[in-house]
This record gives structure tokens, sequence and C-alpha cells, in this order.
């Protein structure tokens, strides 16, 4: 972590955790990254042989992801998408699928190589998902993916998690040179 005026640096990190006096903790507030080591310093001490420890990989997972969320200068290329497997094709209407009790839906959706495999299920009171990418047969994380307004960055085991009160009707999959649109869902 580089000094400058957004991070503070490993010495101070170490330095407040051991005084207890935080002049940074708005920033610790807002910069998860900061948050995490500095926790790491006060649950294990100022001990010197921390200054050379990786942060954990999540953390560095997210902080690669930090550049795919902003919108790049330069228009990534638009492709479109299909749905190639739909757990609830075979249901005949919306209140037949209540009444057999299928409160999960599987769906994947196809764009040339990549592959977005989504698993919905409703719950008491919110929709809860996980969705996983691949690129051919290998999963791959260098996508955001956007449902709805809500832009997601893989977590553990390349997966992303979430849940809302309603299922997303758009999905679409953001890097840096595509943006894949798989076209409007319905549910």
């Amino acid at each position: 972590m580089k000094k400058s005026e957004n991070h503070p640096d490993r010495a101070s990190l170490l330095n407040a955790a051991a005084t207890g006096e935080v002049p940074f903790a708005s920033h610790l507030k807002r910069c998860a990254q900061c948050r995490e080591l500095f926790e790491l310093f006060v649950q294990y001490g100022p001990d010197e042989r921390l200054k050379d420890l990786a942060p954990p990989p999540q953390s560095v997972a997210r902080a690669a992801a930090v550049p795919k969320l902003v919108e790049s200068r330069r228009p990534a290329r638009a492709v479109s998408g299909r749905l190639a497997f739909d757990s609830w094709a075979d249901l005949p209407a919306v209140q037949f699928r209540s009444a057999v009790g299928s409160l999960e839906r599987r769906v994947r959706l196809e764009a040339g190589p990549y592959t977005l495999e989504l698993v919905a299920e409703r719950g008491q009171s919110e929709w809860e998902f996980v969705a996983r990418i691949y690129d051919r047969d290998k999963v791959t994380s260098e996508f955001i993916l956007k449902a709805g307004r809500r832009k997601l960055v893989p977590r553990s085991q390349a997966c992303y998690y979430w849940s809302a009160k309603n299922p997303p009707r758009v999905l679409q999959l953001l890097s840096s040179e595509l943006k894949i649109d798989f076209g409007k869902l319905t549910w």
C-alpha cells in the first residue's frame, strides 16, 4: 500500500493500532482494504513480522475489481447474449410454478464463449441469487455482473452473491473490452 493523501501507510496503521489514536478513522470507514489491515494489526499487535504480510486473497480480488467498476473512456464492444436454459421453461404458468413449490430457478445465458449461470431462490421476503461466469469451460472473474442497477464483483470461489426484493429484469456482463447484454428476463 503506497502512502498517499487517500491511504495511510503501514507504519501509520501500526502506530495507530499500538497507540489507539486513529487520525484517519473516517478513511477506515470508507476503505475496506485499510480497515482490514488495521483490524489485523489491532488483533495481533504491532508485530514487525507483519510488515511483509500479504493481504487476504479476497481483499486482493476486491481491489483488483475496483477499476472495472469505473466506466471506461472508450466504449466496450457490445455483444448480445441468449437464454440457453431455463428451469421454468417447462412450467406452463406463473400460478402453477408457485403451486408445485418451484421456488428455485436455474438459468444459463450464453454469449459466444461466455456463459452466465444463475440460481435464484425465492425466500419469504426476498430473492437470493448466486451466479458464476465461465469462459468456455473455465471459471472467470474478469467481469462485473450488472443485475438491474446493481454492479457486483466476484467473491469467494468466483461467485457473485446478492439478494433483492425483486429479481433483476436485466443482466449484463461488463469488462473493459466487452459489454454483454442478455436482454430482458421475465419472472
